[in-house]
């Protein structure tokens, strides 16, 4: 319960900052292209879910963690998807076992397949709370937004953060 003393920290330099802030921009624009800009029929105003925040931050301010890879980032969302759905098409009724099952349901199968990705737990609940105009894809929020959103998130990550030379920004370190 001690811990150990704090490590010493940097402050990144201020064009890294900057980058990163240009890219989580680019990042959001693109997600949003489909519905706000296109007006395509199947984007619907849910193609910014909001665990694609946390996940968001991982790929641009910590591309390199394990958490950011590409594995973890998409299977890590896919399976807490289904898990989600799956939990409020059983007991959708009783709001808070269908959150409790599906978001446990995930995190153990996400262990198992070694696809961890913390906000994806966000992405099993939002499956649940998300309101009728969630639930009512069933599955297809399995697919859309979530598979979709998560595909196109790292497709940017990997152009901008090999964009520059920065080692310590290159992404990814594995795809499996």
């Amino acid at each position: 319960m001690r811990g150990v003393p704090a490590p010493k920290r940097q402050r990144p330099r201020s064009w890294i900052l900057a980058r990163t802030w240009v890219a989580v921009v680019i990042s959001v624009a693109v997600l949003a292209l489909p519905n706000y800009y296109f007006n395509w029929s199947w984007a619907t105003n849910l193609f910014i879910v909001t665990s694609f925040g946390s996940t968001i931050v991982l790929l641009f301010g910590a591309p390199r963690a394990e958490f950011a890879q590409p594995r973890n980032v998409l299977g890590g969302h896919v399976i807490a998807a289904i898990c989600g759905v799956t939990a409020f098409k059983l007991v959708g009724q009783h709001q808070i076992l269908a959150i409790a099952l599906g978001l446990a349901t995930a995190i153990i199968v996400m262990l198992f397949l070694h696809a961890v990705h913390p906000p994806a737990g966000a992405t099993a609940v939002f499956a649940v709370i998300g309101g009728t105009a969630v639930t009512n894809l069933g599955y297809w929020y399995v697919l859309i937004p979530i598979f979709v959103g998560m595909a196109i998130l790292v497709a940017v990550a990997v152009v901008i953060n090999n964009a520059f030379s920065t080692p310590s920004h290159h992404y990814p370190v594995h795809w499996l």
